[in-house]
Protein backbone atom coordinates (compact mmCIF):
# COMPACT_ATOMS: atom_id res chain seq x y z
CA UNK A 1 0.00 0.00 0.00
CA UNK A 2 1.42 3.33 -1.30
CA UNK A 3 1.06 5.55 1.70
CA UNK A 4 3.23 8.80 1.38
CA UNK A 5 3.75 11.31 3.92
CA UNK A 6 4.36 15.16 3.48
CA UNK A 7 6.00 17.07 5.94
CA UNK A 8 6.09 21.33 6.27
CA UNK A 9 3.72 21.37 3.29
CA UNK A 10 0.30 23.85 2.43
CA UNK A 11 -2.20 22.46 1.20
CA UNK A 12 -1.25 24.45 -2.70
CA UNK A 13 1.72 22.93 -2.80
CA UNK A 14 -0.27 19.52 -2.08
CA UNK A 15 -1.55 18.62 -5.33
CA UNK A 16 1.58 19.68 -6.90
CA UNK A 17 4.36 16.93 -4.71
CA UNK A 18 5.79 13.69 -6.39
CA UNK A 19 4.22 10.02 -5.17
CA UNK A 20 1.30 10.52 -4.34
CA UNK A 21 -1.77 8.45 -6.18
CA UNK A 22 -5.19 9.24 -4.85
CA UNK A 23 -5.96 11.48 -1.87
CA UNK A 24 -7.50 9.49 1.12
CA UNK A 25 -6.98 11.65 3.89
CA UNK A 26 -5.08 15.09 4.60
CA UNK A 27 -4.07 16.14 7.77
CA UNK A 28 -2.87 19.72 8.80
CA UNK A 29 -1.90 21.94 12.07
CA UNK A 30 -2.22 25.07 12.64
CA UNK A 31 0.80 27.18 12.26
CA UNK A 32 0.21 30.01 14.51
CA UNK A 33 1.32 28.33 17.33
CA UNK A 34 -0.85 28.94 19.85
CA UNK A 35 -0.87 26.26 22.83
CA UNK A 36 -4.08 24.14 23.67
CA UNK A 37 -5.23 25.04 26.85
CA UNK A 38 -8.17 23.15 28.75
CA UNK A 39 -9.33 25.27 32.00
CA UNK A 40 -11.36 22.97 34.67
CA UNK A 41 -13.48 24.82 37.42
CA UNK A 42 -15.74 24.22 40.11
CA UNK A 43 -17.60 26.31 42.87
CA UNK A 44 -19.33 24.38 45.76
CA UNK A 45 -20.79 25.17 49.36
CA UNK A 46 -21.67 22.42 51.64
CA UNK A 47 -24.46 23.75 54.33
CA UNK A 48 -25.92 21.77 57.39
CA UNK A 49 -29.33 22.86 57.68
CA UNK A 50 -30.45 20.66 61.00
CA UNK A 51 -31.74 17.58 61.42
CA UNK A 52 -29.41 15.12 60.29
CA UNK A 53 -29.75 16.91 56.63
CA UNK A 54 -27.12 18.61 54.23
CA UNK A 55 -27.30 20.93 51.07
CA UNK A 56 -24.78 20.99 48.10
CA UNK A 57 -25.35 23.33 45.92
CA UNK A 58 -22.47 23.64 43.40
CA UNK A 59 -21.03 24.82 39.72
CA UNK A 60 -18.86 22.50 37.49
CA UNK A 61 -17.41 24.21 34.20
CA UNK A 62 -14.55 23.63 31.73
CA UNK A 63 -13.86 25.34 28.33
CA UNK A 64 -10.93 24.62 25.56
CA UNK A 65 -8.92 27.19 23.90
CA UNK A 66 -7.06 26.90 20.80
CA UNK A 67 -7.53 22.99 20.40
CA UNK A 68 -6.32 20.76 17.64
CA UNK A 69 -9.18 19.67 15.21
CA UNK A 70 -9.58 17.74 11.96
CA UNK A 71 -11.61 19.48 9.30
CA UNK A 72 -12.48 16.62 6.55
CA UNK A 73 -12.17 18.06 3.04
CA UNK A 74 -14.19 15.12 1.39
CA UNK A 75 -16.95 15.38 3.53
CA UNK A 76 -20.75 14.49 1.92
CA UNK A 77 -23.05 16.63 1.69
CA UNK A 78 -25.61 16.61 4.21
CA UNK A 79 -28.68 14.57 2.94
CA UNK A 80 -27.19 13.03 -0.44
CA UNK A 81 -27.19 9.94 0.55
CA UNK A 82 -30.75 10.04 0.20
CA UNK A 83 -30.27 11.91 -3.52
CA UNK A 84 -31.65 9.86 -6.34
CA UNK A 85 -28.81 11.48 -8.47
CA UNK A 86 -26.34 9.22 -6.22
CA UNK A 87 -28.17 5.78 -6.26
CA UNK A 88 -25.54 2.93 -6.60
CA UNK A 89 -26.82 0.95 -9.62
CA UNK A 90 -25.11 -1.70 -8.77
CA UNK A 91 -26.26 -2.64 -5.41
CA UNK A 92 -30.05 -4.20 -5.62
CA UNK A 93 -31.88 -2.77 -1.80
CA UNK A 94 -31.55 0.95 -3.17
CA UNK A 95 -31.77 0.83 -7.04
CA UNK A 96 -36.02 0.21 -6.46
CA UNK A 97 -35.91 -3.47 -7.14
CA UNK A 98 -35.64 -5.57 -4.16
CA UNK A 99 -37.03 -8.74 -5.32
Amino acid sequence: MDNPVINFGTLGTFLGSSGLSSVQNVVATNTIGKIPTVYNWNFTIRRDVGFGTVVDLAYVGNVGRHLMWVRDLNVVPAGANFASANIDPTNRWTSGSAS
